[in-house]
Parts: C-alpha cells; sequence; structure tokens
C-alpha cells in the first residue's frame, strides 16, 4: 500500500481483524449517544471510543496499534477532512475523505510517520511528498 512505501515498510494498513463477531472486514459499526448536529467534535469523537469500548469490552487501543473513526458527515466545526493527534492511536474521517490515500497518509503520519523521522530523516522533507505534511483538499 502507500501508507507501507512512504514508511519504508514499517506501516501496514489491514482490515483483517475479524475476532469479534461485531467487525467486519475491519470495520465495527456503532451507534453514539453524542449528535453530529450540534456536539463538539471532541464529544464526538468521545462518544465513538465510549461505544466502541462498549460494544467490544476492551478499552482502546486495545489490541490495535491505530484506529480510524469514520464519521457519517459533518455537521458542526467543519472545514476538515480528518484529524489526528500527533504520537497518537486514533484518527477521525468525515463523510468519504476517510477513502482518499493523500488524507490517509496525511492523518496516520500525524500518529505514525513523525516517529519513524529519527529513523528516515528524508522521510519529512518537502521534496519528499510521500510524507504528505499537508494537503490540498480544501485548498
Amino acid at each position: 500500500s502507500q501508507l507501507n512505501d512512504c514508511s519504508f515498510g514499517e506501516l501496514d494498513v489491514s482490515i483483517d481483524y475479524n475476532v469479534h463477531s461485531d467487525i467486519n472486514n475491519g470495520v465495527l459499526e456503532v451507534v453514539i449517544s453524542a449528535d453530529l448536529e450540534t456536539d463538539s467534535r471532541t464529544t464526538i469523537r468521545n462518544a465513538v471510543i465510549a461505544a466502541a469500548n462498549a460494544k467490544l469490552g476492551i478499552t482502546l487501543p486495545g489490541p490495535f496499534d491505530y484506529v480510524m473513526f469514520l464519521l457519517e458527515g459533518c455537521y458542526v466545526e467543519c472545514g476538515w477532512a480528518a484529524y489526528a493527534y500527533v504520537n497518537h492511536w486514533n484518527s477521525v474521517y468525515q463523510g468519504n475523505n476517510y477513502a482518499a490515500v493523500g488524507v490517509q497518509v496525511h492523518e496516520l503520519g500525524t500518529s505514525t510517520f513523525i516517529l519513524l523521522r529519527h529513523k528516515y530523516p528524508s522521510l519529512c522533507t518537502w521534496k519528499n511528498h510521500a510524507f504528505l505534511t499537508s494537503t490540498s483538499l480544501f485548498l
């Protein structure tokens, strides 16, 4: 995959985790208590984590290195395709933005490639566009 190539083989995203009966092709669907139209994105993210923890019977990240949360859309605090936290295990995508490889590389880069910067210093340069430190989805 592009993520595997960009990380020099250090990161491989797969959907082959089907140990739990509610996970199909790497996807777990949950219903959240937060309101997509009125609650903040932080409240929504926390509701997704709580619902996934309850459904799986674990505390995320559990056995997963990284978790991608896909929201059906964005109704408040929009203007973003996705977001992630530096050196963290999750990223959040709204609408169909999860399907854009550039958005995935950017967000998973925020979470993981920064850790690889010390091992591969050229990975994070502007001349090496594999890291995609910025994305032009909304430009």
